[in-house]
This record gives structure tokens, sequence and C-alpha cells, in this order.
């Protein structure tokens, strides 16, 4: 990527819409745009107030129209990428946006790579590494949950959080390599209790940061729930009725389910991964067999269960012993077909019949057992995979410094100071204090092209 460079890039998805915008940035964008575009007040776009709209014409080499629209004229650093910025909003017609973009491109921009527009953003100081990576959770969000978290990241949360415990143990490094210069003497009697202090209150944030992981990870990706049971005890209706038509196809044949199906749902603003799979029981069918060796496999793996049983028969003490092996909290026990009797009795199942019932007493059951935790959630500050790690790795340098200042801290000064450097830089390569090319284009990368 070439900063210097004016970039463009259609910014709407591909398809047919209402309006698509074309996106133009660098110092001489303004200039580029005003070459094809002509405003219906006559006035050249370089004589535009700024942050204005505009209206007028796109034209063609040979002075023939392509389409009206509107052009946002935005000048540094009062703009997305904090460069001067125009953005054409034509109609949304792949053809007309293909024609416009290709004017641009022969009036001396380039073609943007992806995520570019974000890059110059944050190399420009507009956004650091976090609210860089909040725009693209923002764009995949799949989920209401997942879109809030984004918002936050966006507007600065995780970025505080990150900044505090970056600031105090800075602090701690510059005090405690002030103490090297002194002598025993001349230093204040509370100068290492205050570095004790600074260094607990960060270590403990940095904790509750990690704690977040699991939970940023679910809203991210969603939560994976397999829905299990013997043949004919339910699971299709089940998964039918959740997501309200036909997914999967339903029988009084004991076996029809033979591969895991699949689908997502959403459950109170959070992504539910939800996975039908083949009735457990001993069968000479092969291809029923390895159906079945699928069940087994992704039970192992999923976040919850969905177990099913069919409440209107006696009762199977194998399969009551087997259910002992469950967690308790990860799963949630259902007795179905109590409209034709219910023969047996589980202390906190839910009893049920898929077939009369309406979905809400099944929902607000899902919603106690797999969102109690998210439901508990008061802030949206949580950590991704890439944070996870390079935050781990902080925290053995902390485990470290920790060791090191139980024992005589003025002896070990330099040493701790070491530490806490390292420490310094992978909490920089977070927000993006500290980086290097490879580490921007692994994370813009990612990016679509046009954001």
């Amino acid at each position: 990527m070439n900063s210097s460079d004016v970039i463009c890039a259609i910014s709407t998805p591909p398809g047919i819409g209402g309006i698509g915008i074309i996106r133009i940035s660098g110092k001489d964008s303004i200039l580029i745009a005003d070459k094809i575009f002509y405003a219906s007040n006559k006035k050249s776009l370089l004589n535009q107030k700024k942050g204005t709209f505009c209206y007028g014409s796109i034209i063609d080499d040979k002075g023939k129209k392509i389409d009206n629209c509107i052009v946002l004229v935005m000048h540094n650093p009062h703009s997305y990428t904090g460069e001067n910025t125009i953005e054409f909003q034509t109609h949304g017609g792949p053809t007309v946006l293909r024609m416009v973009l290709s004017k641009i491109l022969n009036s001396g921009a380039r073609l943007a790579e992806p995520g570019e527009f974000s890059k110059r953003a944050f190399l420009n100081g507009k956004i650091d590494l976090t609210q860089a990576e909040a725009v693209s959770d923002l764009i995949n969000a799949k989920s209401s949950k997942a879109a809030n978290m984004a918002i936050e990241q966006l507007e600065g949360s995780l970025s505080l959080s990150i900044d505090k415990i970056y600031n105090n143990l800075l602090e701690i490094t510059a005090n405690l390599e002030t103490t090297i210069d002194f002598i025993e003497d001349e230093l204040p009697d509370d100068v290492f209790s205050n570095i004790r202090v600074l260094f607990n209150n960060s270590k403990n944030d940095l904790k509750n940061l990690l704690s977040t992981w699991n939970q940023g990870r679910v809203l991210r990706d969603g939560i994976d729930v397999v829905i299990l049971g013997k043949p004919n005890s339910g699971k299709s209706t089940l998964l039918n009725n959740l997501l309200g038509y036909e997914r999967a196809i339903v029988s009084d044949i004991k076996g029809t389910t033979r591969d895991i199906i699949e689908e997502s749902y959403i459950l109170d603003g959070v992504l539910l991964r939800l996975k039908d799979t083949a009735g457990l029981r001993n069968t000479s069918c092969i291809i029923e067999k390895e159906g079945i060796k699928r069940t087994k496999l992704v039970s192992k793996v999923s976040d919850f269960i969905l177990y099913i049983i069919d409440a209107s028969i006696k009762p199977d003490e194998d399969e009551l012993e087997s259910l002992k092996n469950f967690p308790k909290d990860k799963t949630l026990i259902i007795l179905n077909k109590i409209d034709q009797g219910c023969c047996i009795d589980i202390q906190n199942a839910l009893k049920i019949s898929l077939i009369n019932d309406n979905v809400i007493k099944l929902k607000d059951r899902l919603s106690k057992l797999i969102l109690k935790d998210f439901n508990e959630i008061d802030t949206f500050t949580m950590i991704s995979e890439r944070h996870k790690v390079l935050l781990d790795d902080v925290m053995n340098e902390l485990e470290i410094i920790d060791d090191l200042l139980n024992l005589n801290i003025e002896e070990k000064a330099v040493i701790i100071c070491n530490h806490l450097r390292n420490a310094l830089d992978l909490i920089g390569r977070i927000t993006g204090r500290v980086y290097h090319d490879e580490l921007l284009d692994n994370i813009f990368s990612r990016f679509c092209i046009g954001k």
C-alpha cells in the first residue's frame, strides 16, 4: 500500500440496490472527483463547502451522462480516513457503479486494497487497532448482542481498559527506573509500596479482561447447541418449531435423520447454532451407524445439550443412566409428548408437547440455561482471540514480575524493568502503539474492499 496514492472502491455490497456508494480518499481525491462531476449549482467541488452534499451528474469522456448522483465532500482531517475524501452516492445498479468506478480510475485513482480505508484511518490516528477490528466485527455481526459489543469497542471501551493497564505499567516502570539512580536513604518511604499497589491493580484489571474472552468468542461466533435423544423422541420437531419452518424431515420411521442438520437461530440477541442429529440406538445400518458416530463426536465439542426423551413410553434405564454423564449446567432435559401421557419424571426437566404446545416455554428455559452468563453482562468490553494471545503473554510477564517484587525490589529493579518493558511492548501491539507491517497486513487484509 502506498499512502500517497488516491484510492477508490465501491463501498456497498454487490447486487442491485436503491443506492450505491463509491468512496475516494487521498490528497487529490477532490481534484479527481471534480474532473468527472458536474454540479447543478455550477460550482467546482474544490469550491464547495466542507462537509456538504452536492447534487449533480457524472459525465463520460464523450459528454454523455452516466448517472445523476449526490456527492459528499470531506476535507482532512474531518473524514473517516483523516484524508480528503469524496463519496459518490449513485443509483445502486452494478453496471452504473462499475461505469463510475472505471471513470474514477481513469482519472488518476487506483483501486483500494482490502481494508485500506480503515488502515489509513489507523495510520492517521483516527482509530486504534482495537477500534479497527471492531469495524470488521460490526460488519460481520450475526446477532444484536454481537453488534452491541462491536459498537462498544468501536466507541473505545476496550481501548480505555487496555490503555489504563498500559499507563499504570508505564508509571511503575518510570518510578522503578528512577529508584535505580538513587541511594536508599534518598528515596521516599512509600515509593515501593505505591509500586506494589499500582501493580496489583493492573494485574487485577488484566485478569478481568481475560475473563471476558469466552463471552466475546461466543458472541462473535455463536453458541453450539446439539439436540440429542433416541429416534422419534422429537429432535427434528424441536428444530423445526424453533426455526418456525420445516427444515428437517419428520416421520414415524426410526432413523429418518442420519446426518447432522445445522441451522442458525437467534435467541434474545445471541446466535445459536442448532444441530439436529441422528437418533441414538443400536443399528445394523452402516449409514445410520456413521450418523450416530458423528452425533457422538459433535456432542463432545458442543457448548450445550438439549436431550429429548419420549415421556409417553416406559423409560429406558440405560438411557437414564447415561444422562448422569452429561454436565448439569450445560444440559436441558426435555420430556416430550406429555399429551400422550407421562411415564417418567426427572428433576428440573422441561415437560412439553412439541406438537401441541407453543415454544414460548421452551425458549424461556433455553434462555435461562444458555444465556444466564450473558444476561448478567453490564459491559461489552470483551477481547478477541488476538487480544487474548497477547494478554496471556502479558500475564506471564506479570507473574514473573510478581515473584520478583516479593523479593528485594531494589536488587531486582533492573530485571523487573526489563519484564515491564516486554509487557508494555505486548500491550502496545493490541491498540497499535507498537506495530509492524506484517501485523497491519494480517488485520486489514480480512476487511472487505471499500472499508
